[in-house]
């Protein structure tokens, strides 16, 4: 049995929720939240975190949108569900946050219905975007070294840890977009997603990360 009293955090594992997804309380919550006092005292006394860094997140919260997430650094790994289409918010320095909505086209099928050929694709209502997959993962963002992107700055999105396992939607699916598995990058269609980075407002959120962590 591990000793519970270790203080070396590589040394343990993260506590998992019933979906296997890590638990967590985000520190915007622990800055705003009066019911979470005793524990804030305590990571400043421990000097687990600065007092600048927690009157930065006072300014914060969970999500302003419902099916908003967060992603504070380039490397951090961030919940995905392959069915979902989700804006992803991005914090910066100071507690500037840039919505990025590219992940709403992640692990989709973006043919023409017609050539999709399912009856469940027929009924989505027009200009819906199909997600071919159920499940969900752990998936980071990392620097492409794709020969397409030499000479710029392009990412990518890599699934790192599967939560809940992939599923197609129909067993009739003929799986032009792959499956999600561990290790795989996204695909749109039939080809490998990613963003080049340049200025315009589109990237502007991951042009935000990368000029930080690149």
């Amino acid at each position: 049995m591990p000793d519970v009293r270790t203080t070396d955090p590589s040394s343990g594992r993260d506590l998992l929720l019933p979906s296997g997804r890590p638990w967590g309380i985000p520190l915007c919550t622990v800055a705003t939240s009066a019911g979470y006092g005793l524990l804030k005292n305590m990571l400043l006394r421990e000097q687990l975190v600065t007092p600048a860094t927690l009157d930065a997140s006072l300014h914060l919260r969970v999500s302003f949108q419902k099916n908003t997430r967060q992603i504070h650094s380039l490397d951090e790994p961030f919940y995905v569900g392959f069915s979902k289409c989700r804006d992803y918010e991005v914090v910066g320095d100071g507690g500037v946050r840039i919505i990025f909505q590219g992940g709403r086209q992640w692990f989709s099928d973006d043919r023409d219905k017609s050539k999709i050929g399912l009856a469940l694709v027929d009924r989505l209502k027009p200009h819906s975007i199909f997600k071919p997959y159920k499940g969900s993962a752990m998936c980071r963002f990392v620097r492409s070294t794709l020969p397409e992107h030499a000479d710029m700055r392009a990412l990518l999105l890599q699934v790192v840890t599967i939560i809940e396992p992939a599923e197609a939607v129909s067993p009739d699916y003929d799986g032009y977009v792959p499956m999600p598995c561990e290790g795989q990058l996204c695909h749109v269609g039939g080809r490998i997603w990613s963003c080049i980075l340049d200025k315009n407002h589109a990237t502007a959120a991951l042009q935000a990360l990368c000029d930080r962590d690149w």
